[in-house]
């Protein structure tokens, strides 16, 4: 008969052992999710079984989410895969199934890979059935080995030895150079995965300008184009470019020896064209209206030649030129006109003051002369006495009538001050002199 205290043991170690039974099973086995509680059906349809079976697992983004719970051939062609996904694991409509091998032997197992730009956030629910277009599966072993295969016989054997022989000329003797290829190499792909994020900014930041070369892809195609009609009319020109290309050496020595001859006067001549320039400047409005003016009278001239006698050919145009003074010019009044002055004789001369066109006031001779000036009590005259001033202390007064006439006299101007009588001007003469004009 067992003791009180085996008994107590024995219940405590059949508890524990239950326990160890029921977490086994629960989080172990997994054995709700193996009879289907907790877990939702998804069907899949694929274009071949690709070495998926019954128990095979299923991952979103590697992690396991469920198995396969049969493989069966699909009415219309295809096979169908159902599925078991755990309770609570949202798998987007947008994503890419693929039948994928987890090991060298051949495990297959069923993964889902979400688009890496999701559209509208849409998830698989139960009983859903993922089309045959959004599956991939994997190449077959037997098509793998195939394809090696036709390769490998595709290879010319003579070929091959030749490339392999070249090769072990090649590399015979350069193990020290390769392996510093080697070491390079490493270093090179240390310093890469080091600027990795540098890297990765550089190819976002160059999709703006590689989307501007893609805006201006018929552009580029346009200067490709003409560039390639460019090359083609220089190709065709050979010859021509060749000959002037064997002329420039005499041209160039022709300019040299033109250099050398120069080289004396060329200062002088660089220096006259400097005051040209300093002249040219004085007279810039000149030339401005002068380039101004000659295309339209260039215009104007080519209008006057009738049309039917235009061509590359001179053109016949009669031209008349008649040169002539309208008036002539007064020779009247000027009686030292024709007396020369030795031009060795340096002396001073005073100038002479009788000498302007003496015709009559109503003559069409130099209308613009000195005997037009204007006087400044009326009328015209060239002197002061022709006006009817004196200025030295005495003066001539107009008749009763007040004429203006300059041969007939002056008006008075009431100028009682020193301007008429000779007297010396105060500090406040310019202003006797102004009050005397506009006195009566």
């Amino acid at each position: 008969m067992l003791s009180k205290v085996t008994k107590v043991k024995l219940g405590v170690f059949i508890a524990i052992t239950v326990v160890a039974l029921l977490v086994t099973a629960l989080y172990y086995v997994r054995l709700p999710q193996q009879v289907g509680i907790g877990r939702y059906d998804l069907e899949v349809e694929l274009a071949g079984a690709g070495g998926i079976y019954p128990q095979a697992m299923v991952t979103y983004r590697g992690v396991e989410v469920g198995k396969v719970t049969d493989v069966e051939l699909a009415k219309g062609g295809g096979v169908v895969a159902r599925l078991q996904i755990d309770n609570g694991t949202e798998l987007p409509k947008d994503s890419v199934v693929e039948v994928r091998s987890s090991s060298v032997i051949g495990e297959q197992y069923v993964n889902f890979v979400p688009a890496a730009n999701a559209s509208d956030g849409a998830t698989y629910a139960d009983g859903d059935t993922v089309p045959v277009a959004a599956t991939v599966i994997p190449t077959t072993t037997d098509k793998l080995l195939t394809s090696v295969d036709g390769l490998l016989r595709s290879i010319p054997e003579d070929d091959l030895d030749t490339v392999v022989d070249e090769l072990g000329l090649a590399l015979q003797g350069a193990g020290d150079e390769l392996g510093t290829f080697i070491d390079a190499s490493q270093v090179f792909q240390s310093e890469a995965q080091r600027n990795l994020p540098q890297t990765i900014k550089l190819i976002e930041d160059s999709k703006p300008v590689l989307g501007t070369q893609a805006d201006l892809d018929s552009s580029i195609r346009s200067y490709a184009d003409s560039l390639d009609s460019f090359t083609t009319e220089l190709a065709a020109s050979n010859g021509d470019l060749k000959a002037l290309l064997e002329g420039t050496g005499p041209a160039m020595e022709t300019i040299s020896e033109f250099a050398v001859d120069i080289t004396g006067v060329a200062p002088g001549v660089i220096s006259d064209l400097a005051d040209l320039g300093e002249v040219l400047k004085v007279y810039k409005d000149g030339i401005e209206h002068v380039l101004i003016v000659t295309p339209a009278v260039l215009a104007a001239v080519t209008s006057s030649i009738p049309v039917n006698q235009r061509g590359p050919d001179r053109s016949q145009a009669n031209l008349w030129f008649k040169l002539s003074f309208d008036p002539p010019t007064c020779t009247q009044g000027f009686e030292n006109a024709n007396k020369m002055r030795n031009p060795a004789d340096l002396s001073a001369r005073a100038p002479s003051t009788t000498s302007w066109c003496k015709v009559s006031a109503d003559s069409v001779l130099a209308p613009r002369g000195a005997r037009n000036h204007p006087c400044p009590n009326g009328g015209t005259g060239a002197t002061a006495a022709a006006c009817g001033l004196d200025f030295g202390g005495r003066r001539t007064n107009a008749d009763a009538a007040g004429s203006t006439d300059a041969t007939s006299g002056s008006v008075d101007l009431g100028l009682d001050s020193f301007l008429l009588s000779g007297a010396t001007p105060s500090a406040d003469g310019w202003q006797e002199l102004l009050t005397g004009l506009v006195t009566p």
